[in-house]
């Protein structure tokens, strides 16, 4: 993926002293601006100013994260049309850096949510055994050298 230089302006979390059972907990990315840049080591670039946010319901705090990265691409004049006072972008460039947002921003957000004692932004995996019991190999022994 072509993403450079990621970096957060603003990182604003809360946690309410609340005591709850179960929590609701929504992430969401939004790209805010784009502007066109050129760099002597990676060419062309988008400049993208996003946001992500993680609301928990009910309300026992929140995540937000401001900041920018650089969108790069072999192919950046087919991918993006600039229409004066706007800047179009084709499906893959929109994919590619929302998934670098989100990526990125996740990881950022986890790391604050420990921190604060706030349910993760993401869906840990769980696991499920639905056998009562299940048998396991042991190791093979190696054989004592005589």
């Amino acid at each position: 993926m072509p993403i450079s230089n990621y970096r957060i302006s603003k990182i604003d979390g809360l946690r309410k002293d609340l005591k709850i059972k179960s929590v609701e907990v929504n992430a969401n990315s939004s790209i805010i601006s784009v502007e066109k840049g050129h760099d002597s080591a990676i060419g062309d670039y988008l400049d993208v100013a996003f946001t992500y946010t993680v609301d928990y319901k009910p309300d026992i705090g929140h995540l937000h994260i401001d900041g920018n990265l650089w969108w790069h691409h072999d192919d950046f004049k087919k991918l993006i049309t600039d229409l004066g006072d706007k800047i179009e972008l084709q499906n893959e460039a929109i994919t590619e850096i929302s998934t670098a947002i989100i990526r990125e921003s996740m990881i950022e957000a986890l790391m604050y949510a420990r921190r604060l004692s706030i349910p993760a932004p993401l869906r840990l995996p769980e696991v499920s055994v639905k056998a009562k019991s299940l048998q396991f190999k042991k190791p093979k022994k190696a054989e004592k050298a005589g």
